[in-house]
This record gives C-alpha cells, sequence and structure tokens, in this order.
C-alpha cells in the first residue's frame, strides 16, 4: 500500500497501546487496507493473507478452517484473530476457526498483521502472529451500497450491504450485512490426490500422487449446504462505542486417508465415498461496549466490556471421528489507561483484563445431538467455567529525536495453569538518510487449550499445566532512497522449550529471513516479498509433523490505475523448495509422492471500471496459472503427501452506491 496511507495510522490498539510512528511500531506488520480487498477481487482473509503478508501460508486440514502459519509456526490455536480489539476464539479446542472462510469482506476497514510471537501485549496465544482487524464505522464510510459476487466454475454468490451516515463531528452509524452462498469447488474440477497407495475397504485402488477414486466434498463446499452470514452494527461518538455482530459459516473438509484406506469398513456395508466429509460449523454473536473518558489533557481512560457467544459443531461420517458440537460463553472486561502528555518524550499505557469463560455448553444448533465439548481421558464432562486475568503495560520513550524505545509486557493468570509472563522490547535508531534499524525481542505466550489443561489436571492429579512460549528475536533494517521506493531487511529467529502439557511439539529453534521491495506512485505500485525459513525441530512421529511450510516463499503484488476508471491488479504467490520437510519425513521412513512438495503458484488477476460515480464492475481470474499444469496450484494438507489441485475460476463483481 502508499507509504502515505501507512503512516496516517498512528497505532494498531492490538500492536501497541501508544501512539507510534509506522517505521518505530515494535515488529514486523502489514497493513491491508479495505481497498486493497476489494481491489483485488479476494474470495476471503484466508486468500488475502496469503497473498499480502511476508511469509503467510495457508494449509488445509482435515478438521476445521484452513490453518495459516508464519515464520514456521502452524495451527489454529497458535493464531491469535482480534476484531475491533476483541479475541475470537474458541478456548476449548479449536481456536481462530472463524471468519476467515467467509466470503463477505465489505465491512473491512482495515486489517493488521503481526508476523511471528509479537502480539502478546494484547492477549495469550500468539505463538503464530496476531490479525487485527478494525471495521468501518460511520466516520470513516459514508453512503449505501449494495455489492454483488457471482463466482464460475468455483461456485460462489454474495450479496453484500452496507450503510453508513456521520451524524456530526464525532458520532457516526455504521451498518453492514452479507450473506454468501458457496457450494463450492466440483469434484471434476478440484481433485484431492492421495499421499499413500493401497485399497479401500470396498475395493477401489489408490495410488499415492493420483486422485483419489473416492467422493470428498467439494472444495470449499458450505456447512450442510447452508448460506454464511456476517452482520455488524456499530454506533460511534467522542465518549461511546457500541457495537454488535453475527458471524456464520462452516465448511466441509475430505476425511483423513487413512479411513477409506482401512483393512475393513467401521461399519458393514459402508461405501468409501463420502461425499459430505467431515463438516464443521460455527456461528458466533458479540457485543462490546466502550466508554471513552478524559481525565486530563494527558490523561485517557477507556472502559470496555463485551459478551461473546460461540456455537461450533463437528459432523462426522463414521464413529472412528468424533461427531461433537459446545457452545461457549465469554464476559471480558477490558480497562485501559493512557498518559500521553504533550511536552514529554514519554508515554505510557496500563491495562487490565478479566475474563469469564463458560464452557461445554450445550450448543444452539445443534442441542443435546453430539453433545461433547471436549476429547478427554475420561470422556465427556459437564459444562465448567475458567477465570482468567491479564495486567498488561507499555512505556514508549524517546531520548532522543533518532532513538525510540519500547518497553512492555503481559502478565496472564489462569486458574488452573502457571502463570505467565509475556515480555516484549524493542529499540528503533534512525540512521539517518532515510535508513533506520529496529531490534525486537518478545515473548508469546498460549496456555493450552482448555481441554488440553483440562486432561492435565485429570492425568496428574493436579492444577499448573506449563503454558507454551514461544522467543523471538527479530532485526529489521528499513530503506527508502525515495518517497516512492521501500525497501526492508528482517531476519528473525523463534526459539520454544518444551511444554508438559503440550503433546504435539517438542523444542525447537525456527529462523529465516524476510525481505521486501515497494515501489509506490499515484497510479501504479509493486510490491515484491520473498521469505526463507528452517528449522531444527526433531519430530517424534507422524503425528507431531507440523513444519508445513517451504523453504522459500516469493510473492509479487502489482496495481495499475488509468485515469478513465480503470483499475488492473495482480497477486502472484509461488511456494519453492520444501527440502526441510521432506528430509524430515525421511527420517520418519514417510514415503509421499515424487511431486506432493513440488512448487506451486497461484496467480490471481482483476480488472475493474468504474463507471459514473456509482457503478464498480469488476472481473477477476484466480489460479490462472492452473490452466496450464493444475498441480501448479496445489494446496497442501497437514496429513503429509495429501493435497488439493484448484482449478482457475472466475469472479464477477458488481457495486452500486446510492
Amino acid at each position: 500500500m502508499p507509504l502515505t496511507e501507512l503512516s496516517s495510522v498512528k497505532f494498531f490498539p492490538s500492536v501497541s497501546l501508544t501512539p507510534t510512528s509506522q517505521k518505530e511500531i515494535p515488529g514486523s506488520v502489514t497493513l491491508i487496507q479495505g481497498n486493497q480487498l476489494k481491489n483485488h477481487g479476494f474470495r476471503d482473509l484466508n486468500q488475502a493473507l496469503e497473498a499480502l503478508v511476508p511469509g503467510a501460508y495457508v494449509v488445509h486440514d482435515n478438521f476445521g478452517v484452513p490453518n495459516i502459519g508464519m515464520r514456521g509456526e502452524m495451527g489454529n490455536s497458535r493464531l491469535l484473530y482480534v476484531v475491533n480489539g476483541l479475541e475470537s476464539r474458541h478456548v476449548a479446542q479449536r481456536g481462530t476457526n472463524t471468519e476467515r472462510d467467509i466470503p463477505l469482506l465489505g465491512d473491512i476497514q482495515h486489517i493488521g498483521v503481526l508476523s511471528g510471537p509479537g502480539g502478546s501485549i494484547r492477549g495469550n496465544g500468539a505463538t503464530t502472529g496476531l490479525i487485527d482487524v478494525t471495521t468501518h464505522t460511520g466516520l470513516s464510510f459514508s453512503g449505501t451500497d449494495i455489492n454483488l459476487r457471482q463466482g464460475f466454475n468455483e461456485f460462489l454468490s454474495t450479496l453484500e450491504f452496507r450503510h453508513g451516515r456521520r451524524l456530526g463531528d464525532n458520532r457516526g452509524l455504521f451498518i453492514y450485512a452479507g450473506v454468501a452462498w458457496q457450494p463450492g469447488v466440483s469434484r471434476d474440477s478440484a481433485h484431492l490426490f492421495s499421499g499413500q497407495s493401497g485399497m479401500t475397504f470396498d475395493g477401489r485402488e489408490v495410488l499415492a500422487g493420483s486422485p483419489v477414486p473416492y467422493q470428498n466434498p467439494h472444495l470449499r463446499e458450505n456447512y450442510e449446504d447452508q448460506n454464511k452470514y456476517k452482520f455488524h452494527a456499530q454506533y460511534d461518538d467522542e465518549s461511546w462505542s457500541a457495537w454488535i455482530r453475527y458471524v456464520r459459516g462452516g465448511i466441509k473438509n475430505p476425511v483423513d486417508t487413512a479411513l477409506p484406506l482401512a483393512s475393513a469398513s467401521p461399519v458393514p456395508g459402508l461405501s468409501a465415498d463420502f461425499p459430505n466429509g467431515i463438516q464443521y460449523f460455527y456461528q458466533q454473536a458479540t457485543a462490546s461496549l466502550t466508554r471513552k473518558i478524559k481525565l486530563n489533557e494527558a490523561t485517557r481512560l477507556e472502559l470496555n466490556a463485551s459478551y461473546d457467544m460461540l456455537d461450533s459443531a463437528q459432523n462426522a461420517p463414521v464413529s472412528v471421528f468424533t461427531s461433537r458440537s459446545d457452545r461457549e460463553d465469554h464476559l471480558v472486561s477490558r480497562n485501559l489507561i493512557r498518559w500521553e502528555p504533550q511536552d514529554s518524550n514519554i508515554k505510557a499505557a496500563l491495562g487490565y483484563e478479566f475474563r469469564h469463560n463458560r464452557l461445554g455448553m450445550r450448543s444452539l444448533e445443534k442441542g443435546d445431538r453430539d453433545h461433547q465439548a471436549i476429547m478427554l481421558t475420561s470422556g465427556k464432562v459437564e459444562p465448567w467455567t475458567i477465570l482468567n486475568h491479564g495486567i498488561f503495560s507499555e512505556i514508549n520513550w524517546k531520548p532522543r529525536e533518532d532513538w525510540a524505545v519500547f518497553a512492555g509486557g503481559r502478565v496472564d493468570f489462569h486458574e488452573h495453569s502457571s502463570t505467565s509472563l509475556s515480555p516484549r522490547f524493542a529499540i528503533t535508531k534512525d540512521l539517518k538518510h532515510n535508513n533506520s534499524l529496529q531490534v525486537v525481542y518478545s515473548r508469546a505466550v498460549r496456555f493450552l487449550t482448555e481441554d488440553d489443561i483440562r486432561d492435565f489436571r485429570i492425568a496428574y492429579g493436579h492444577v499448573g499445566a506449563l503454558p507454551d512460549k514461544v522467543d523471538n528475536l527479530e532485526l529489521t533494517y528499513e530503506h527508502h532512497p525515495t518517497d516512492k521506493i521501500h525497501a526492508t531487511v528482517t531476519p528473525w529467529l523463534n526459539w520454544r522449550a518444551n511444554s508438559e502439557g503440550d503433546h504435539y511439539n517438542n523444542g525447537y529453534r525456527n529462523a529465516g529471513i524476510d525481505a521486501t521491495l515497494r515501489y509506490t506512485s499515484d497510479s501504479f505500485n509493486v510490491t515484491l516479498l520473498h521469505s526463507y525459513g528452517t528449522t531444527d525441530r526433531n519430530f517424534a512421529s507422524t503425528a507431531r509433523v507440523f513444519y508445513r511450510f517451504p523453504d522459500h516463499q516469493s510473492k509479487l503484488i502489482l496495481d495499475k490505475k488509468w485515469g478513465n476508471g480503470f483499475q488492473a491488479s495482480s497477486s502472484l504467490v509461488v511456494n519453492w523448495s520444501f527440502d526441510r520437510l521432506k528430509h524430515e519425513l525421511a527420517k520418519l521412513n514417510i514415503t509421499v509422492p515424487d511431486d506432493a512438495y513440488d512448487t506451486s503458484a497461484l496467480w490471481n488477476v482483476g480488472l475493474s471500471k468504474q463507471l459514473g460515480r456509482d457503478l464498480y464492475v469488476r472481473l477477476d481470474g484466480h489460479n490462472l496459472l492452473a490452466l496450464a499444469d493444475d498441480e501448479l496450484s496445489r494446496r497442501n494438507f497437514l496429513q503429509p503427501g495429501l493435497f488439493w489441485t484448484e482449478p482457475a475460476s472466475m469472479m464477477l463483481t458488481l457495486q452500486k452506491g446510492y
């Protein structure tokens, strides 16, 4: 995005607690404007984040929505997703398994993405990264419009409505509603390739590296063929901010290949076709009220209370997978005081957060059907309550004009786990001549999912499961010789100690480098991103192979405007060289097809036209390189060797303003 837009954002509430300039933000932050989502025709947030964020990589799972990984960390329970300052997370087990699959993006004003484990200041669990979504308000969007999108080959129909009105100098009202019907990509166009050979239990041959002969769901198909919904309404004035939000989504995923390749049918007479696969559903309703109080010219107090209900379900085809459903209610109070004197080189903030989590209740969608909140050695449990507290603070000090120092962190208290400390320190030096250097150390702490914590108590007879801790050290050199050219290089190192309650990973170190080169002008923008990463983790078994990253990832983003209302865009993501992953699989004697981890290239191109003042038309082509070779558009799974191929598709967008 243009640097002028980036510099206009004082700070991201989820990244820094005190106002600061863009180059002094403590960490590697990517800002995505809502107009970028529109002008690139991205289908959903997963596609947008993978295209625009350095090192972001999407991997499919057989359970829940696809995973997003950054800097060697993968898993939705390790990612922190925040909307208007409030976490959106299924704390019992699934993590951030909401919203990113919904193809409705018109409510978003901008997104700040902090790569790696630097988001500890916001909350617990950001070991992979932090996604900070800010929605429109009546002060940022004015008018009324209706947006229609229709996808071809990957079938998708969406309808979105927005209305924003400024009611005064500091008062505004914003209303958004959207619905999406997403039958996905047909089985004839999107093929699922097996990572192993064998015979299905009903007598069909499966060859590693070839499309499976049994039926699976369509790629990105709706849960139980139901629509996806999003609604957001918000009122703001100088002293108050109130909003309500409802999202509903879900997805069908293919079954693990171990099921159709089983030696015998789990149910007599069962076919190895599973057209509905393993289905995942969620709905979430949130209400938030914020009171802003100016105590004096230097001190401001912000009081927030929120409630959200998260309903989720998993429908499995046979008993070898668990069907379950549950509901969580979260009551949160978050209070922050900021001290920002005009004539001082020090700014500070101090906050307190209280969370009351009621877990394991019956799903509103499914009632008693498949009611099981978590998988435990002791079986099903009754609903239970967890109380969490957090204290967070930050000091922003500029001892000289060319130096900036951040010091802060967060302490979290969990009644059934160990107290955790997440410090963060950053020093930025302006080297003059449009150069700067920043060093950041941070730690992100993730309490284990509540099912793991409760399992620990049952297994060992006491509380105190150790949280998952990831430390981060990075060095960023930034150079912009002109207002149009901007370059950054960031070598980084993450390391992680053992966690006695985390049964997925042992201690390890991840290391790599992210590089960005950007040219921007009024009519043309081009951004080149490249990321390299590696790890020293030693995998103990197939179930613990969670490093799913390419050694190299390159991205090219283009935007071009013409004076007659035309605008073109292009995004290319190339994942290449999986040597580290292949090496680890070989050490475990896991054989995968030769092409399972070949280079993949995902290329999207779009062209739009503004027809007069009120009508906007856009045509997008997604995964166009699949027209030459559909295996170039592969999407890998967590399971070794298993991948989808995504076909080329088209998307038509019409937007009418009033």
